[in-house]
């Protein structure tokens, strides 16, 4: 295992080392000095300081909750047309199968762009609390979702547009 990783940041180095070498490189080295782009993506980081005081960003964890959520609805039954099942059976039903396509995406739309923190909310079990954030769900559940529904971090809570503005 460890000769493979090493024979790979080897390749890597002799391929680094091969374009340094390019002319075309070696203008650019010139040129733009210290400020040389060698591409990549910079990694995120979570937590910052600044003085004395770090910083922890949370966008990573509320996406993760986001995701959870939309699984969460995917394994709900939902009326849509007359048909009541999962998201999965009705996007398999021919008759219903557009309909709930749409209904879904604008609803894990709802969900990714929401990011207004309304109020907080205890968990039941834990006590702890939880901030909660409101999210447009455009399908009829079968039976109520719970209220609101706790993930890790964050706590959701479904708005049902009313039936004449949900188109």
């Amino acid at each position: 295992m460890i000769k493979q990783i090493t024979k790979q940041l080897d390749h890597e180095k002799g391929k680094a080392r091969d374009r340094a070498r390019n002319p075309e490189y070696q203008e650019r080295f010139r040129e733009e000095g210290q400020h040389f782009d060698r591409g990549g993506t910079s990694i995120p980081k979570i937590i910052t300081f600044r003085g004395s005081i770090a910083y922890l960003d949370k966008r990573p964890f509320y996406m993760d909750d986001k995701q959870s959520l939309i699984r969460t609805l995917e394994a709900i039954k939902f009326l849509v047309a007359g048909q009541l099942n999962t998201i999965s059976k009705l996007l398999k039903n021919p008759a219903v199968a557009a309909e709930a396509a749409d209904r879904f995406e604008r609803t894990k739309l709802s969900i990714l762009r929401a990011d207004q923190i309304t109020s907080t909310a205890t968990h039941p079990k834990t006590g702890r609390q939880f901030p909660v954030i409101p999210f447009k769900c455009f399908l009829q559940p079968a039976d109520p979702l719970p209220e609101p529904i706790f993930k890790k971090c964050l706590a959701f809570s479904a708005v049902f547009p009313s039936p004449d503005r949900a188109k």
